[in-house]
């Protein structure tokens, strides 16, 4: 939480806090605070959060989001999709949810503040949403957090020119977890 980096890829395995590392970065992009940096961003913020699957948001995502943060219920929109589909918030930011299942077109020509990814996806979704952080006079953020156990293209493309210094506006966290079993 402490980079300043534009870019931040967390990788890790099950179990190491990805989850609620994102719901407090997403919390802190639509408030436009963020405590741990003491630091405020322009708001409103228009957030972009990809998911693997729909299924996740209501299961997952909201549930922890709403563990650490009030969010009322005339707050999350459904749009007539049968899962949440966007949050609005007081200070009329908001944070739209897509699925990593959906056309890559979809991607094309929308525009963000933020743009938070839970779980690998395609590079081709990834660029393209890299290029949605283009609304004049902000600067765009990126964060992942994922298992990446699939998309060879994140180690190609991104940890491992990180690695090299090759990338300054990146930062990459490896985060490891122990589990004692019986």
């Amino acid at each position: 939480h402490s980079s300043t980096k534009d870019f931040r890829f967390v990788f890790s395995a099950n179990g190491a806090g990805k989850t609620t590392g994102l719901a407090h970065e997403i919390m802190w992009a639509l408030q436009g605070y963020n405590p741990v940096l003491d630091i405020y961003t322009p708001v409103p913020a228009k957030v972009i959060i990809v998911v693997d699957s729909s299924k996740k948001i209501d299961e997952v995502l909201l549930p922890e989001l709403r563990k650490w943060y009030l969010l009322r219920d005339d707050q999350l929109k459904r749009e007539g999709k049968p899962y949440t589909s966007r949050i609005i918030i007081d200070n009329a930011s908001s944070a739209a949810f897509y699925s990593a299942e959906a056309d890559p077109m979809t991607f094309e020509g929308v525009q963000s503040t933020h743009v938070f990814i839970d779980e690998p996806l395609a590079r081709n979704l990834y660029v393209a949403l890299r290029r949605s952080l283009r609304i004049k006079g902000m600067v765009g953020k990126m964060l992942f957090c994922g298992t990446a156990i699939s998309e060879a293209w994140l180690r190609r493309d991104i940890y491992e020119p990180w690695a090299k210094g090759d990338l300054p506006e990146v930062a990459c966290f490896k985060v490891g977890i122990n589990a004692n079993v019986d």
